[in-house]
Formats: structure tokens, sequence, C-alpha cells
């Protein structure tokens, strides 16, 4: 413990007895803080039903204006290669160019969620819906949730699929 100690002159010519202080923290670097974060999410799924398509993807609306960070989605397949691409949405599917790509990413487990990063980071509109569409040439896989789980989006493939989404998770920072 630091002391410290005041000493009063003039004052009546006494002092102030010690006093115990706790030691102050060494100087360093200051830290920048950690972001904040949140997740759209559907984590229900129907094991025993599958979608195939070579591209299958899920609307999502997101809460907040936000910098997507990472998709996880369950999907199935060995030995492919998976790309996952961001679209805004209109009539329910996805449009114009993709905002951001993550991949390829290679699956090499039959039924597991895979991590997508964007490092670009694009930020989204909140209260926006959005599509990210994964591709792969032999075909992607997923299981899907039947009971329509996730209210604020659907499965697309070539057209929206409103009974059902695939289990996904996507990460915003903000």
């Amino acid at each position: 413990m630091a002391i410290v100690a005041a000493i009063l002159s003039g004052c009546g010519g006494g002092s102030v007895p010690l006093t115990k202080v706790a030691d102050a923290p060494a100087p360093g670097p200051v830290e920048a803080p950690a972001p904040i974060t949140y997740v759209v999410e559907n984590l229900g799924v129907n094991p025993n039903v599958g979608l195939a398509a070579f591209d299958l993807g899920q609307t999502f609306e997101v809460p907040t204006t936000a910098q997507l960070k990472r998709l996880e989605l369950h999907l199935r397949g060995y030995d492919l290669d998976v790309t996952v691409a961001l679209f805004a949405t209109a009539a329910g599917m996805p449009t114009g160019p993709a905002l951001a790509t993550s991949g390829p990413k290679r699956l090499n487990l039959m039924d597991a969620d895979y991590a997508f990063d964007f490092p670009s980071a694009p930020t989204l509109t909140g209260g926006t819906t959005y599509a990210f569409m994964a591709s792969a040439p032999a075909g992607v896989q997923a299981p899907v949730d039947t009971t329509a789980g996730y209210a604020k989006g659907t499965v697309v493939v070539t057209s929206p699929l409103p009974a059902y989404d695939l289990r996904f998770r996507v990460h915003f920072s903000y």
C-alpha cells in the first residue's frame, strides 16, 4: 500500500495522521473497448428434412444498423467448396450484385455448422431484409427448420419457401 502523508502547516501547528491508500495501477496502453455484438439466429432444425440446390439461401432482417462480421450456417456435404454471398432483397428474393462474399470454404463433415467471415464488414441498414446465398458447384445441402422458427425470413432457392428456415446465426457489431 502506498502511504500518503499530509502535513498542514500554519493550521495550529498540527499534522494529519498517515493514511493508507490503495496502490494505483501502473500506467500502460489504453485498450480499445470490445465491439458491441449481437446475433440474428434460428437454431431450430428438423434433421429429417433437407434441401439441396446449387444456390441455397435464407432471408433475414437486420434489427439495427450494424456491420456484418460472420455467418454461421449448418450445411451437409463432403469435399465441397462453398461460397456465401450477401444480397439486398426484392419481393423476398436476392437481387443485384453481391454486397459481400466469403469463401470458398471446404465442407469436410457430413453435417456441421460452418463459419463464413466477412473481413470487409459491410454495414447493413436496420429494419432491412437481406439474403445470404450459399453456392457450390455440386449443390449445397442443408437441413431445415420446418416449424417456421424464424419469423423475419425464409429459405430461398428459385423462389421463397415460407414454410422453411435454415439453421443460421449472423454476427454483427456496431
